[in-house]
């Protein structure tokens, strides 16, 4: 056996072993090491000018190997394709057969052209198209659509041309709007969301969502459907705010498949909500402020409401405050938690949003009432007989956190006693935001106050009390265009000679 066929098969063997190493590969789905054995042309048989280039961002060993062993191959492969045609060495072609056959799989996977499908009509008259998806875990995928024309085919199959054009994954499997609702509560809302929020969401996706489009198909799913839902829920009476509460919630969900291009876009973002808004806060005027606060006057909780009416907290931060929070010698407190009932226990929780965690300044009345209320606790503490130490700011006669229900009854029955009207606790940070904007505090100050993420929140929310600050400031400059009517008489006798 002549030594240039020897040498010419040891390597055509390891280009052998590099081809099968590229099929394996293939099959596996392994797009990123197929994305580096593209580069390699089997029908010419040569390197491409980017190679060098790939072979320097190369970080996976699979790259790295394979991109050696073909550039050992380079040296022999063009004398390997002459020799193996002019001395018809059947071994040497039967790997250039193979090599080639590999390298159009390979090209294949790394610049995968949109397959036009195929239209075809059966024996019992129905069109059907079909779409090759390509290698999915080593298997090919097709999507097959229906119809009862071929035009009707035609149009289904432009539709997944476009969505597989912008980035759409038309190989998922089929699943319904449940399913899809079930798998997101359980697997994000659940693991990356608070317990109150899981509740609320899978209240709105038992009660409302399932029932409703439950059984349609998620890739199905389309603008129509969920205003057909909104509109229902209206002609039902609910609330404008439950019906906010039902899109938001399908909104999150519908998000999600985007993310993972179940969907093509979000068809929760494309409705209406009918009706309007039905709720509007109910603040405090000063004169009422000042007579709240004489009733309160001298009680347990007297610095409580001082910090709602002062900082506009939360109800569930107010609860939630710690003592470790409160820094009287510095005169500021942190906001890092809220204390809300979840699963029928009273537990301590991350504050409703990141921008909530702030830290805000005391004023020197609200260090006062702290520290007369901190002087209160600790009689409390020792006249007890079993004070139960739990390090809140605002606790129960014995030491326990204060529930939220015992605030919302005392609150109320406080109203009752002034001669208030009857509004709900979260008035109070209404109260303290508007009587802010009154006296022309900036709007990006009260935010950060108030701790909303947004200054949409802070500018939406209170628009009413901006358009009375705004026409009260524009009152002040009209006092310059107002001419005392002795004046005007005098320019007028002037001009007109007495007359």
């Amino acid at each position: 056996m002549p030594s240039l066929y020897q040498a010419h098969l040891k390597h055509a063997r390891h280009y052998a072993r590099v081809t099968y190493q590229a099929e394996e590969l293939y099959k596996a789905g392994d797009a990123q090491t197929l994305a580096g054995l593209a580069l390699f042309d089997a029908e010419r048989l040569q390197i491409d000018s980017s190679w060098l280039w790939i072979r320097q961002q190369a970080t996976t060993p699979e790259i790295d190997t394979l991109l050696l062993a073909f550039a050992d191959a380079t040296a022999y492969v063009g004398e390997l394709r002459y020799d193996a045609r002019r001395e018809r060495i059947p071994q040497l072609e039967a790997l250039l057969v193979a090599a080639r056959r590999v390298s159009r799989w390979v090209s294949c996977a790394a610049h995968p052209r949109p397959s036009r499908g195929s239209i075809y009509q059966r024996e019992d008259g129905h069109w059907c198209g079909s779409v090759d998806l390509g290698y999915s875990t080593g298997k090919r995928r097709r999507k097959v659509i229906y119809g009862r024309t071929r035009k009707e085919v035609a149009d289904k199959l432009k539709v997944l041309y476009r969505d597989q054009a912008i980035g759409a994954n038309l190989a998922t499997p089929q699943q319904t709007v449940k399913a899809f609702l079930e798998y997101w509560l359980e697997h994000t809302v659940k693991r990356k969301n608070r317990v109150r929020t899981y509740d609320r969401y899978k209240a709105d996706v038992d009660n409302y969502l399932i029932p409703a489009l439950g059984k349609i198909q998620l890739s199905k799913l389309a603008p129509d459907h969920v205003q057909e839902l909104l509109n229902a829920l209206y002609d039902r009476g609910l609330a404008y705010r439950t019906i906010c509460n039902v899109r938001a919630a399908l909104r999150a969900a519908l998000t999600q498949a985007v993310r993972k291009r179940y969907l093509t876009w979000n068809v929760a973002k494309l409705v209406d909500i009918p009706g309007e808004v039905t709720f509007i806060a109910q603040p405090l005027t000063e004169e009422q402020v000042r007579l709240f606060l004489t009733i309160i006057q001298g009680h347990r909780l007297e610095a409580l409401y001082h910090i709602a009416l002062g900082l506009g907290l939360r109800k569930g931060e107010i609860l939630g405050l710690r003592w470790e929070d409160v820094d009287l010698d510095r005169a500021v407190i942190c906001i890092t938690g809220a204390l809300q009932r979840q699963n029928g226990r009273l537990e301590r929780s991350a504050t409703k949003t990141e921008a909530s965690v702030r830290v805000l300044a005391l004023p020197p009345n609200q260090v006062v009432s702290l520290r007369w209320h901190q002087a209160r606790q600790h009689t409390e503490r020792t006249a007890a007989p079993r004070w139960q130490t739990s390090g809140m700011v605002f606790t129960s006669t014995i030491g326990t956190p204060l529930a939220p229900e015992t605030l919302s009854q005392h609150f109320k029955a406080t109203l009752n006693a002034a001669g208030l009207p009857i509004i709900r606790f979260h008035d109070l940070r209404h109260t303290c935001a508007t009587l802010m904007l009154k006296r022309g505090v900036a709007a990006r100050l009260i935010q950060e106050v108030l701790g909303h993420s947004q200054i949409t929140t802070t500018m939406n929310t209170y628009t009413h009390v901006l358009e009375e600050v705004q026409r009260e400031a524009v009152t002040v400059l009209d006092a310059l265009f107002t001419t005392p009517k002795s004046a005007i008489f005098r320019h007028k006798s002037r001009h007109t000679g007495g007359m």
